[in-house]
């Protein structure tokens, strides 16, 4: 057997590993705002999102599978959204 490895050797680590996860995650979170004020400023610009793993037309709550789902917000941004797992099934035609 070798030498143990002592407790603060693993506790530095890691703390090292945090420090550069947060520097990758959060990296250029100061220009976030203002890049989403730019965003939200302008005339036209569009937002789409969706999910492969979610699709809500095939939840049943108990009183059937729901024939429309629509989405409300409170801001007024105008967006798109798939909510079928099926890729061949969620064709979206402007």
């Amino acid at each position: 057997m070798g030498h143990p490895v002592p407790p603060t050797y693993v506790a530095r680590a890691i703390g090292n590993t945090i420090k550069k996860l947060d520097k990758e995650i959060l990296g250029g979170a100061e220009k976030w705002i203002s890049e989403w004020e730019v965003m939200f400023g302008s005339e036209l610009h569009v937002m789409v999102f969706g999910s492969p793993k979610v699709d809500l037309y095939e939840t049943d709550f108990g009183w059937g599978r729901p024939k429309k789902i629509e989405d409300i917000g409170i801001d007024g941004a105008v967006g798109i959204g798939t909510i079928c797992r099926i890729r061949s099934l969620c064709t979206i035609r402007f």
